[in-house]
């Protein structure tokens, strides 16, 4: 039932299919804060720790809701404590009154930094690009157009032949 693992990337303990404990070193070194300061966070996140020997470790997923709660769309700024600064501490009555929310959001945002969504939206602005790259095309004096196509063609890729024929109908 338990996982425990130790790499160089990642040390925590799973405990079934849901449930997993970093150690506070971890979130420290990739929020690049001292381990006061993130002990600091989680006492303002009202996130709890827990020992285990003599190594602290913090669930992922609490952490996660916290997070995105405190970053989301319309929520005031939040204040990293700092030397000297107690920084901000969520309400947690507004917190439980979310949570429902606050977990579809949790899961909407890894649906789109992951898969085929991502490369939808990374296709989509790339052919947003060239159009507008085509719309500046008609501004610029016929004997530049070709210098400008060929370094467009070479940073963006080879412009589909619908944008060609487009940018040939413009002129």
């Amino acid at each position: 039932m338990s996982d425990i693992r130790f790499t160089d990337n990642q040390s925590y303990i799973g405990i079934g299919s849901g449930i997993r404990l970093f150690e506070e070193s971890w979130y420290a070194k990739e929020m690049n804060c001292t381990i006061k300061g993130f002990r600091a966070l989680c006492k303002g996140l009202k996130v709890p720790r827990l020992k285990i020997g003599k190594t602290w470790y913090v669930e992922l997923t609490s952490f996660q809701l916290a997070i995105r709660y405190i970053s989301r769309l319309g929520q005031d700024d939040y204040i990293f404590p700092s030397r000297g600064s107690k920084g901000t501490e969520i309400d947690i009555l507004d917190f439980q009154k979310n949570i429902k929310t606050l977990v579809f959001e949790l899961l909407a945002t890894q649906k789109l930094q992951s898969g085929k969504l991502l490369e939808t939206t990374k296709e989509a602005a790339k052919m947003a690009a060239k159009r507008l790259t085509a719309l500046g095309m008609q501004y610029i004096p016929e004997s530049g157009k070709r210098e400008f196509s060929k370094y467009a063609n070479e940073a963006a890729g080879e412009m589909p032949k619908e944008m060609v024929d487009w940018m040939h109908d413009i002129e």
